[in-house]
């Protein structure tokens, strides 16, 4: 009898264990998820922000010499969310990571932000993410351009235009669909040198 009891309290011991087991997976893969969707939305305040303060500063600040790095003009001013400023004045980087900076052509009516999204199993979602974003400023952005090189325009895989520049030949940015926001990113992430540069004039 005792053996029999002794059995049974083994078998109910190791059903419960497995009942752990998967309840334990359950709640990682949703915490997993939950995690995803908060820096999904973080990621989207940042740039949002960014792209804002962009469009009111176009032409409002004028550096010196060509495709000058405003990054730190735009730290000092207050226009970055301080969780992406780091010990460095040339670049900031978003919630995942991924360096961004802010540059100006000599006479200040120009802005881009390049942002170099770093390969990683996020990187299709946090590109997907950035265009979802860009989209909602489709009426004062002039072009988004996929590069192969970092900082050379002459470079550019693809260009996406805004409102007011794009022409019956141009992709427009109003008008992608996710299948076209999927192959502009196959273009880009997993490629050593290439990044996604948004400009406003």
């Amino acid at each position: 009898m005792k053996f029999n009891q002794l059995g049974r309290s083994m078998v109910e011991m190791l059903g419960v264990l497995a009942i752990i087991g998967v309840l334990s997976v359950g709640a990682i893969s949703g915490y997993n998820k939950a995690m995803m969707k908060y820096k999904l939305n973080k990621m989207s305040a940042q740039y949002r922000q960014i792209i804002a303060s962009m469009v009111e500063y176009v032409g409002k600040i004028t550096p010196s010499g060509k495709y000058y790095d405003i990054t730190g003009t735009y730290i000092k001013l207050n226009l970055i969310p301080t969780e992406m400023i780091k010990n460095d004045n040339s670049y900031v980087y978003d919630i995942f990571g991924n360096k961004v900076q802010i540059t100006s052509e000599s006479t200040g009516d120009t802005l881009y932000c390049l942002l170099k999204i770093d390969n990683s199993d996020q990187s299709l979602t946090v590109c997907r993410q950035f265009f979802t974003i860009v989209k909602e400023f489709h009426e004062d952005i002039y072009v988004v351009s996929s590069l192969s090189n970092y900082g050379n325009e002459d470079e550019a895989i693809s260009n996406v235009y805004g409102d007011k520049y794009c022409t019956n030949n141009s992709k427009c940015l109003v008008d992608l669909t996710m299948s076209e926001i999927d192959n502009l990113c196959a273009e880009h992430i997993n490629k050593e040198d290439s990044h996604l540069k948004l400009r406003i004039k």
